[in-house]
């Protein structure tokens, strides 16, 4: 775990947040890294928890965030030491992963046809080309907004919203004036919503059984009209039947651990 001393506010926070997510992991060691800022103004303190999607989806990572907060929730047993494994034994374990794989290559192609089948409308979305459709590098930075969510909650529920549609249609919005501005005139913007095809887990049930749709949103038009919009758009998504959500997260799996 490493540690920063010096003291630093929440913009420098995020800027810290920001380089430590954007720098790759290295791969001689686990897909983690922990690090304690000490120092915030207020009297404060953060830990940064930078993980690795193959190691852990959303709901696994704040399953170890829990643990790493509140304890496990049993003893732990002693770990055993164990020499490392030679690379003879890495190779015939890879061998023999991959020839599962291969067994289980027909079963996985008809997952994928009939998942792609029933996904098609939601497949069918294309971003179009514009000046954010590039690789951003790791010059980042964020700033933090401070907003009253009993508020944002209201708005959102007033409009038969959710608090991410109302967030969605800002954060459109403002893209599109910034193309604008650029003067590209882009009416819909393509995004990817994410989705867990689990609903709890624990801290030592990781691993990534997550996937994402594609979804195109407007972005011109006024703010109530674009959130209504947004709303009925996004809920589509959100009504997909637990079957597809699984077999949509197999499908993902199937082509990315395998």
């Amino acid at each position: 775990m490493l540690s920063l001393q010096a003291e630093t506010d929440e913009a420098g926070l995020l800027d810290i947040a920001a380089s430590l997510v954007t720098t790759p992991l290295p791969d001689d060691r686990p897909l983690w890294a922990a690090t304690f800022v000490p120092a915030i103004t207020g009297g404060r303190a953060a830990l940064v928890l930078v993980m690795h999607h193959v190691v852990g989806d959303g709901l696994a990572g704040l399953a170890v965030l829990g643990g790493l907060v509140d304890g496990p929730h049993a003893p732990v047993p002693a770990a055993v030491s164990r020499p490392l494994p030679t690379r003879a034994l890495l190779a015939v374990d890879a061998l023999v992963d991959r020839l599962g794989s291969l067994r289980r290559m027909p079963k996985a192609l008809g997952r994928l046809f009939a998942a792609t089948g029933e996904l098609g409308p939601s497949l069918a979305h294309r971003a179009q080309p514009c000046t954010l459709n590039r690789p951003t590098g790791p010059y980042r930075s964020l700033r933090p907004i401070v907003v009253d969510l009993s508020l944002v909650r209201e708005l959102a529920h007033k409009n038969g919203a959710t608090v991410n549609d109302l967030l969605l249609t800002a954060v459109t919005g403002a893209l599109h004036q910034l193309l604008t501005e650029r003067g590209e005139l882009l009416d819909t913007l393509v995004i990817s919503v994410p989705f867990a095809s689990r609903t709890h887990t624990e801290s030592d049930e990781l691993g990534n059984r997550s996937g994402v749709i594609p979804v195109g949103l407007p972005t011109a038009g006024e703010f109530s009209d674009r959130l209504t919009a947004i709303a009925a758009i996004m809920g589509q998504p959100k009504s997909m039947s637990q079957e597809l959500r699984q077999r949509y997260w197999h499908q993902c799996s199937d082509c990315w651990t395998d």
